[in-house]
């Protein structure tokens, strides 16, 4: 009996000297973390976002992919469409969320969830043990009230700031946050958002000549009142030093700097001028993206002055909505479809580009006769021309419907334009 109380003191002593000071290693890890985030220079990361919304039975009613360009300057976030460097902030002006029809959005990955985390004042945090498959991480528990919260949900136009927890995970060896799961609390009830939620996974990545703790991807997921479920992944990559502002040319020809902006000075393509053009390169709902920028060429050649352009010249453009509707009753469409908005705003010719603002004119779908016996008869679109939704006469950006759940505008597809 006296061998068996010795043994179990001894094993008990054993793990006692294996235990984890966690306020110690608390004070560790924020201070490592600190490092990582203070004296950040200027950077970019292009940002891959995949949205979705699904019904309240788990179907899929809605879903988008979007990139955009992200700028972290000054601790904060600004956006901007990839190749531009427009960047604006995420809520006024020429906002993010004026971008958007529906679905979830957020920010916060790169700075502020750090900072509230591990460098504010009002955060408790506890440890909660080893984690992970091998025992490879520390976990941690947080609170933030919301006194001290920064957490602020925007949902249909209402907005509030909550209490938050969450957990963090670090790695044991090198002390590097790993993941940051974070929970909204204590939401309004007027607010129409019963739950939210966001994970981000972080990774190193060299700025500025150090090697910085980055957030390489993150999800969000908010669950409204009628339990719609709205999804956000988000992919980081390509995150850079952001310098000088710099320009993107999509002409590879040599030509002198002076000779190429006198010639965009001088160059107008006047109103009332028709584009017919044809896509260099096909838009699917898999691979493309609304923020890509895309190519065209004129289909026919146009003359309007002194201004001469060739069958075949390039005319730059960007996709603005790629939205996918699984039920379109709201577009007058009983079935799936998808929504594409494209926007055309240069001439890439020999001369330099050519600027313009236009609307889209076709070509038009016309409209069919299709007899049913149980309602009547029916007007239904033709296979041939365009759904359009709106021509975009004051933004530039035409939008037009797409039958069916599987997109693809093949290379060639053909469009309509007019300069305004």
């Amino acid at each position: 009996m006296v061998r068996l109380v010795a043994l179990i003191l001894l094993a008990a002593g054993s793990l006692a000297a294996q235990a984890i000071d966690g306020t110690a290693l608390l004070i560790r890890i924020r201070q490592h973390v600190r490092e990582s985030i203070v004296d950040v220079p200027n950077y970019t990361c292009l940002e891959t976002m995949d949205r979705t919304t699904t019904g309240p039975k788990g179907h899929e009613e809605f879903r988008e992919r979007l990139r955009v360009e992200v700028l972290v300057a000054d601790h904060k976030e600004l956006f901007a469409w990839p190749g531009s460097t427009d960047f604006a902030d995420a809520d006024f002006g020429n906002s993010m969320v004026d971008w958007i029809d529906a679905g979830a959005i957020g920010t916060g990955n790169f700075w502020t969830d750090l900072h509230n985390v591990f460098v504010a004042s009002g955060t408790s945090v506890s440890y909660a043990g080893l984690a992970g498959v091998d025992k490879s991480l520390y976990r941690f528990d947080f609170h933030v009230p919301s006194l001290s919260s920064r957490y602020i949900l925007s949902i249909a136009g209402k907005t509030a700031t909550t209490a938050y927890s969450g957990s963090f995970w670090v790695d044991r060896n090198s002390l590097d946050l790993v993941r940051l799961d974070t929970r909204a609390e204590d939401i309004p009830p007027d607010l129409d958002c019963r739950e939210e939620s966001t994970s981000a996974t972080y990774g190193r990545v060299s700025l500025g000549g150090k090697e910085r703790l980055l957030a390489s991807a993150s999800e969000l997921e908010i669950v409204d009142r009628n339990s719609y479920r709205s999804h956000n992944a988000v992919v980081f990559t390509g995150c850079r030093h952001y310098g000088a502002v710099s320009s993107l040319s999509f002409d590879d020809r040599p030509a002198s700097s002076t000779t190429r902006e006198g010639a965009r000075k001088e160059l107008k393509l006047p109103a009332d001028v028709t584009l017919a053009l044809k896509m260099d390169g096909p838009i699917t709902m898999e691979e493309s993206a609304a923020g890509d920028e895309i190519v065209a060429v004129l289909d026919k050649p146009v003359k309007s002055g002194d201004i001469l352009l060739a069958k075949g010249t390039r005319v730059l453009g960007r996709i603005r909505r790629l939205e996918r509707y699984s039920r379109a009753r709201q577009f007058g469409s009983p079935g799936a479809m998808t929504m594409v908005a494209l926007e055309f705003y240069a001439v890439d010719s020999r001369e330099g580009l050519i600027r313009f603002k236009a609307r889209l004119t076709g070509p038009v779908a016309m409209a069919t006769e299709r007899i049913s016996r149980l309602r009547g008869p029916e007007f239904t679109t033709g296979e041939e021309g365009l759904d359009i939704v709106d021509d975009g006469a004051s933004s530039g950006v035409g939008r037009f419907r797409v039958p069916g759940k599987n997109l693809r505008l093949a290379r060639g597809f053909r469009t309509l334009w007019k300069t305004e």
